[in-house]
């Protein structure tokens, strides 16, 4: 008999991580390697449309909250911002690239999906017992960063101590959206 907490579990999971663009949250901000920021580089200052809200980035702010204060920590590297917003005691990771291709400008919001990059059997069918087994997997093996699985709110998989090819890894398999600037 299947146990009906592993059940819900299960259908938590699946529900949330197509739902929420993150399915992430971190312990420490990211990423963990770079020191935050005292000011926003140019590039990501504007005006956007993200989600069908106005936000407002500039030097020191994001949509009227100071940068690297107690809940907000701000860190870039290459072309990419990182913003961390501490929420119940974790951060939420929002990731910011720009391209410049052919004097064309853009920013995405690219979002983390932790579920989509578990190591699932090839088949087409979600195995409930065996996604829940490699969870557990993971989380007792001390050289991967998943520590907890977090469905107080809602759904997310916790990270901490992430090394830099972890993140790397995290980085290069999220997901974009592109984000509109009005100015």
């Amino acid at each position: 008999m299947k146990n009906p907490t592993n059940s819900f579990l299960f259908f938590i999971i699946i529900l949330f991580s197509s739902c929420f663009p993150s399915d992430v949250r971190f312990i420490d901000a990211q990423p963990e390697h770079l020191e935050e920021l005292s000011f926003i580089p140019n590039q990501f200052q504007g005006i956007f449309v993200i989600n069908n809200d106005t936000v407002v980035v500039t030097d020191c702010t994001i949509a009227g909250d100071s940068i690297n204060s107690n809940t907000l920590v701000v860190k870039s590297w290459g072309n990419y911002m990182f913003v961390n917003s501490l929420e119940n005691g974790v951060y939420n990771l929002g990731c910011a690239k720009a391209v410049n291709a052919w004097n064309n400008k853009n920013i995405s919001l690219e979002y983390f999906k932790f579920f989509d990059e578990l190591p699932l059997y090839e088949s087409s069918s979600l195995d409930e017992s065996a996604i829940l087994e490699t969870i557990d997997k993971m989380i007792a093996d001390k050289n991967n960063p998943l520590i907890r699985i977090d469905s107080t709110d809602d759904f997310h998989f916790i990270l901490d101590n992430v090394s830099l090819n972890h993140f790397q890894s995290l980085l290069n398999n999220a997901k974009s959206e592109e984000v509109i600037r009005i100015n």
